[in-house]
C-alpha cells in the first residue's frame, strides 16, 4: 500500500514539475498525501493547483477540507462560504461549513446551515439531530426536543438523539425521563461503555448513589483515568457508609488530578473519618492553597481545618481558622470553640473574654458548660497565687 502511495506521488509530482497536471491530478496527489498523514504537503499541493486553476470549485472544496483537517477553521470558512454563494444547494459544501462553524462554537450559524440541509432533504435523521444539537447549545431546549422526536421518527436507532434527550432532561431535573432515554441508548448499543457513565451520572444527580455506583464502577473499569467519575464513586461510597472504599476512591482521584482543590479536600476529610489527623491536615491545607479566591469555598475549608486542628490538639492554628470562619458568617458555636482553645492553651484571660461574651447571650446550650469552665479557671487561678 505504501509503495502504491509513493508511486502516485512520484508520478503526480513529475506532472506538476512539467506543468502538465490537471486539477484532478492535484486533488489526487493531495488526497494521497492526506492518506499518508502528510497534511502540510497536501495543503501546498492544493494551493499550487488553485494558483493554476483559479476558478476550479473542486480544488477550492478540497483546500477548505484540508484547512478544516489541520484546524485552520477560519480559512476553511472563508473558502466554503464563497462556494455556498456559488452553489447554495450543494450538501457537501453545507456539511463542511456546518462542521467548521461547530468547531468554532458559532452555533447560530451552524443551526442556520443545519436548517438549510433539512430544507434540501428532510428525511435525513442526521440533519434533524444536528439541528437539535445546536438548538440545545443555544438553550432552546423545547425546540431541541421537537427535533429529537423528529430524528427518532426517522431512525429509531439513532443513538446520539437518545443521549442528547437524556442530557436535556437531566438539565431540567427530570431524572426519570432522562433515565428512560439513556436506557434506550444502552439497549441500542450495550457495548458503548460511556453510556454507563452517563446513566451513573443521572442516578448521581438524582441522589440515588446506590444505583449510581455500579454504573460508575463499570465505566471506570475501562476508563481508569477519569477523575470526575472516580470522585463520584467516592461520594457514592460515603453516602452508603463504606468509608474505607470511599477513602480509596478519593486517594485514586487525587492521584489522577492532584491540582484540583476538591480532590485534596475530600481525601483530607476521609482521613479525618479514620482519625488520621496529620494526613487530614496535609490534604486540607493543600486544598486551601489550590482554591481560587472564592469566599464561600475558603470559608468551607476554614471550617473544616478549624475542626481538624482542634481534634489534633493544635489549638493555636484552630483559633486562627475559627476566627477566619467568623469573618464570613458569625456563629456562636465558633466563639465557644475559640474559648475552648484558649482554655486548653491556659490562656485564661482570652478564654474568659469569649466565655463572658457567650454568657451575656444567655444561650442555654452553652451555659452549663461555660459555668463549669469558668469555675475551673477560678480554681486554677486561685491555686496559682503565691
Amino acid at each position: 500500500m505504501k509503495s502504491d502511495y509513493n508511486r502516485i506521488i512520484h508520478l503526480g509530482e513529475n506532472l506538476i514539475s512539467k506543468d502538465s497536471a490537471t486539477a484532478e491530478d492535484y486533488i489526487l496527489i493531495a488526497n494521497t498525501y492526506k492518506s499518508t498523514l502528510e497534511n502540510q504537503k497536501a495543503l501546498h499541493t492544493l494551493q499550487k493547483g488553485i494558483r493554476k486553476y483559479t476558478n476550479n470549485n473542486e480544488l477550492k472544496y478540497n483546500l477548505a477540507n484540508i484547512y478544516y483537517k489541520i484546524g485552520e477553521n477560519k480559512s476553511c470558512i472563508s473558502i466554503i462560504d464563497s462556494l455556498n454563494k456559488i452553489d447554495s444547494l450543494n450538501t457537501r459544501y453545507l456539511i463542511l461549513s456546518l462542521k467548521s462553524y461547530q468547531k468554532e462554537k458559532k452555533y447560530k450559524k451552524a443551526l442556520d446551515i443545519s436548517n438549510r440541509l433539512i430544507s434540501i432533504d428532510s428525511s435525513k435523521a442526521v440533519f434533524q439531530y444536528k439541528s437539535a444539537y445546536f438548538l440545545n447549545k443555544l438553550t432552546k431546549q423545547k425546540e431541541a426536543l421537537e427535533k429529537i422526536n423528529k430524528t427518532i421518527e426517522l431512525d429509531s436507532n439513532y443513538l446520539p438523539a437518545y443521549k442528547l434527550a437524556a442530557i436535556i432532561f437531566t438539565k431540567q431535573h427530570k431524572y426519570d425521563t432522562s433515565l428512560y432515554y439513556i436506557n434506550k441508548a444502552i439497549d441500542i448499543d450495550p457495548n458503548k461503555i460511556e453510556l454507563y457513565r452517563d446513566r451513573g451520572n443521572i442516578y448521581y444527580y438524582k441522589d440515588d448513589t446506590k444505583n449510581a455506583l455500579p454504573d460508575l464502577l463499570k465505566y471506570t473499569e475501562t476508563d481508569t483515568s477519569d477523575p470526575k467519575s472516580m470522585f463520584k464513586i467516592g461520594i457514592c461510597y460515603m453516602d452508603n457508609f463504606d468509608y474505607k472504599k470511599g477513602k480509596e476512591a478519593f486517594r485514586r482521584t487525587y492521584e489522577l488530578d492532584s491540582l484540583n482543590y476538591k480532590m485534596s479536600q475530600y481525601l483530607g476529610m476521609m482521613y479525618a473519618e479514620f482519625s488520621q489527623l496529620d494526613s487530614s491536615i496535609y490534604y486540607l491545607e493543600k486544598s486551601y492553597k489550590l482554591i481560587m479566591p472564592d469566599e464561600k469555598i475558603v470559608n468551607m475549608l476554614d471550617k473544616q481545618l478549624s475542626v481538624i486542628y482542634y481534634r489534633n490538639s493544635d489549638y493555636k492554628k484552630a483559633i486562627l481558622f475559627y476566627k477566619e470562619t467568623q469573618k464570613y458568617e458569625y456563629n456562636v458555636h465558633n466563639d465557644y470553640m475559640i474559648a475552648e482553645c484558649y482554655y486548653f492553651l491556659n490562656n485564661y484571660k482570652n478564654a474568659l473574654k469569649y466565655y463572658n461574651k457567650l454568657d451575656k447571650m444567655d444561650d442555654s446550650y452553652y451555659k452549663e458548660r461555660i459555668d463549669k469552665r469558668k469555675a475551673k479557671i477560678k480554681e486554677e487561678l486561685f491555686f496559682d497565687k503565691p
